[in-house]
């Protein structure tokens, strides 16, 4: 067995601390995500799927629009994208773990 010490789980290129996390996660329950998906009222809304496109090729949620990654590393160089993309609306992204959305959040309020 190997064991190697890494400093990030999710390495982005940029360090994110447990207060910043706990800052900006905003959680959505899931009988909310659920009305809001069935209400089919997105107008306001953005959902990202932010797995891979593999992962999103196997199955995602009604409405998800890939994050176009074939690695998490990419999305930082996405956000400016989605920001022009999207423009105002809310935008609700979700991850298969929930690390990479965390982190992902507070580099969003950070920029």
């Amino acid at each position: 067995m190997v064991v190697k010490y890494r400093d990030e789980i999710v390495a982005l290129g940029t360090t994110v601390t447990q207060g910043e996390i706990e800052q900006y996660r905003k959680e959505l329950a899931p009988e909310d995500f659920k009305k809001l998906i069935d209400s089919g009222d997105l107008e306001d809304w953005v959902i990202i799927d932010m797995r891979n496109d593999y992962e999103y090729k196997l199955g995602h949620f009604k409405n998800a629009i890939p994050a176009g990654t074939v690695n998490f590393r990419e999305v930082p160089e996405l956000l400016e994208k989605y920001k022009e993309t999207f423009g105002n609306k809310k935008i609700l992204w979700y991850c298969t773990g929930g690390i990479r959305c965390e982190k992902l959040s507070a580099i969003v309020h950070k920029a």
